[in-house]
């Protein structure tokens, strides 16, 4: 009965155009996964961009889905009483429909932007600039305190892929612009990738970029664990290997395996980074695009770079490691070198500090 279940049904084969619920017209699709598809949908009633989630269909997505939207509505009625609640992705509006795979229940979210492990994969080995892991860090535990303390939930699934960027509205509308203009143009595949969008990101900004929790899909109440083995594998806590009992700290170690993550090889020195990885294609061109002012430094001496690195960091200017591959951009003979960015005045507080490092 157990298989039967679980064959049951399948994704609902949405077009784009499609209607669903009267009111959400398909545009394109965002994602899918073993559980669910996430559509991009055009609010008819409310004249906005928003992301519907519908699982497959039969009894048993059916009833998951159910319990994932009633763990949603409790964190809605809660953040009332405490704005780290907005570090949650908000549930909209939510309903049933019935397609050629059965029945499904949907859920409507807020428009964000793509998923965190976007952002790594196009940084790469290199690693997130630090402030920005540091200020996801903190948005991300404020957003399991919230779970924890007020709802009794533990997400049970922290992980790069369901912690989502929260960009401006100014990007999010010209990248879907962009991807109309893509959907029509003939011979063209309807999806484009969350890359698209970060890649169309001023590197110079990712400061400005925020994060949310997302997917309570696996997520359970504190006093009502749903199984033995939750989360992802790299990501799963010690009592969860053991198979001992868990509770709300199970999130926070998969916290901390995220936030090792993001650093990359920056969590184990700069001048090994220098030695072991070719800059990517992301770095050239953030060196020759960005407008704000550059300092480079020769890769030459370990302690000098791991200083001025940590110098950088502290006033919060993305770092970047750049080869030499004949550009004029960078120092000729150069093996190594490392770009600072940001505004005039605090790179000065850097160039001010090079004589003393050499």
């Amino acid at each position: 009965m157990e298989q039967a279940a679980e064959d049951e049904g399948g994704h609902h084969p949405a077009q784009q155009g499609d209607v669903l619920h009267g009111r959400y017209q398909v545009l394109q699709r965002l994602g899918s996964g073993y559980f669910a598809t996430v559509w991009l949908c055009q609010d008819r009633a409310e004249k906005r961009h928003v992301a519907v989630k519908v699982p497959k269909g039969g009894e048993a997505f059916a009833d998951a889905a159910q319990d994932e939207i009633s763990l949603l509505r409790c964190v809605n009625s809660m953040k009332k009483k405490d704005r780290a609640g907005e570090n949650i992705v908000h549930l909209l509006d939510d309903f049933k429909m019935i397609g050629v795979n059965g029945f499904h229940v949907c859920s409507v979210f807020e428009l964000l932007g793509p998923s965190l492990r976007c952002l790594m994969r196009i940084h790469g080995a290199q690693g997130l600039p630090l402030p920005f892991v540091k200020k996801a860090l903190l948005q991300v535990l404020a957003g399991l305190h919230f779970l924890h303390k007020h709802c009794r939930i533990i997400h049970a699934d922290i992980k790069p892929e369901n912690i989502l960027l929260h960009v401006s509205e100014a990007s999010l509308q010209s990248f879907l612009c962009d991807a109309d203009a893509w959907n029509q143009s003939p011979g063209v595949g309807p999806l484009r990738s969350g890359d698209d969008l970060v890649r169309q990101l001023d590197p110079c900004d990712i400061m400005k970029l925020g994060v949310k929790i997302a997917d309570l899909g696996s997520a359970c109440w504190t006093y009502k664990p749903v199984c033995k083995e939750i989360q992802t594998q790299p990501y799963r806590a010690l009592e969860v290997l053991l198979g001992l009992d868990y509770s709300t700290p199970a999130d926070i170690w998969s916290t901390g395996c995220l936030t090792a993550a993001q650093a990359g090889h920056a969590a184990v020195g700069l001048y090994r980074l220098a030695e072991q990885q070719p800059a990517g294609r992301e770095a050239l061109q953030c060196w020759d695009e960005c407008g704000a002012k550059k300092v480079v430094v020769q890769g030459t001496n370990a302690a000098h770079l791991m200083d001025l690195q940590a110098l950088a960091l502290s006033l919060e200017l993305p770092t970047y490691l750049v080869r030499d591959a004949g550009r004029t951009q960078v120092p000729a003979g150069s093996c190594t070198v490392l770009a600072i960015m940001g505004e005039e005045e605090t790179v000065n507080k850097v160039t001010g500090t090079l004589q003393l490092l050499n």
